[in-house]
């Protein structure tokens, strides 16, 4: 795995994982949300959960909603960027504890 983003950067804004109780009528749902800061010139963002070979989504915010994690589990997420020519960076790792 990557190295991870130490707190003074997670504090600064440019990476966040955090898990978050919504409530419905029926049910409540645990739900892990992650954002990071955009570098530009960004196509769109590739989301991993755990490695590299579990892609979970695609998307063109730098905002996820992970609706489908394991309960009161710590997961681990690798985002990297994807230009126009589909070219693909590096990854940057968003650790969310429960």
């Amino acid at each position: 795995l990557p190295p991870l983003a130490d707190p003074v950067t997670i504090m600064s804004g440019i990476v966040s994982g955090v898990q978050i109780l919504h409530r419905f009528p029926a049910h409540a749902d645990l739900i892990n949300v992650l954002s990071w800061t955009s570098p530009g010139n960004v196509d769109h963002f590739k989301i991993y959960r755990g490695s590299l070979s579990s892609l979970i989504a695609t998307t063109t915010s730098p905002y996820f909603e992970d609706h489908q994690r394991i309960p009161k589990e710590k997961e681990t997420y690798l985002i990297t960027s994807v230009d126009r020519h589909g070219q693909e960076s590096g990854p940057m790792a968003i650790v969310v504890n429960p």
